[in-house]
């Protein structure tokens, strides 16, 4: 796993042009940037953080944020983010990639080192993990592995607008999906709670998530889970928002 974790690098998908939440990963929650959150979070991996956002003006912002907390950065299309992921791969020399985005402010560092022990146990080369395909973890903790072997494959022959937008679809669906693919699945269900970054109900319950469960430490997720335990008004704050869907 050693020498796997040596050539990856994690990208951290983020944009100034949220829609439903315009700004949202510049927003302060209780005192620190969604960025900063994910910083504070993942430090311990000693992982390479890159922020992968768009070469549109309203997102130089976001690049001065990253380079801030030291991050590398990659600026590319903002609608096809599946060539902006390859040319950070390209950029960057990374063999491996972890893919995140910015508006997970709650990832957790071992939940990421769960997917890097699976893809490790795998045979290399068109590969690719996630703990998202097949829901346990909370919306929110997503994180997706793959090799560069695929994602460079899918950066040429995916034609599907949705396949250049949520950059993964080409490698797990279809007959061109990965060759070798395994799910991260937790032993308990928490697949009906968002912990994700996407409408301001979403951020009443994070930062209430934050101060009475005190989610804002850097527990790891075996430390978290047990404290959703009888939430559940809390959680229903945003249980009606509908997830935007990949149209595929």
């Amino acid at each position: 796993m050693q020498a796997i974790q040596a050539h990856t690098g994690i990208l951290v998908q983020a944009r100034m042009g949220s829609t439903r939440l315009p700004g949202k990963v510049d927003m302060p929650i209780l005192g620190k940037t969604a960025l900063q959150w994910i910083d504070h979070r993942l430090n311990s991996l000693n992982i390479p953080l890159v922020l992968a956002t768009s070469n549109l003006a309203q997102d130089d912002l976001l690049e001065e944020r990253g380079k801030t907390l030291g991050w590398k950065v990659f600026r590319g299309s903002e609608t096809d983010v599946l060539a902006r992921f390859a040319g950070a791969a390209h950029a960057f020399g990374f063999q491996h990639l972890i893919r995140i985005t910015a508006d997970c402010p709650l990832i957790c560092a071992d939940v990421l080192q769960q997917g890097l022990q699976t893809y490790s146990a795998l045979p290399q080369g068109r590969t690719y993990v996630s703990n998202s395909l097949e829901r346990t973890f909370p919306r929110g903790l997503d994180m997706e592995m793959f090799s560069a072997e695929l994602l460079f494959e899918a950066e040429k022959n995916a034609l599907h607008p949705a396949e250049r937008e949520h950059v993964t679809p080409y490698m797990y669906l279809g007959e061109h999906q990965a060759t070798h693919q395994a799910q991260v699945l937790h032993s308990k269900n928490y697949n009906h709670i968002r912990l994700t970054l996407d409408t301001p109900e979403d951020l009443l319950v994070i930062e209430r998530s934050m101060q009475e469960l005190h989610l804002h430490a850097c527990l790891n997720y075996e430390e978290m889970w047990p404290k959703f335990e009888g939430q559940q008004a809390l959680f229903e704050l945003n249980q009606n928002v509908e997830q935007k869907k990949t149209g595929l």
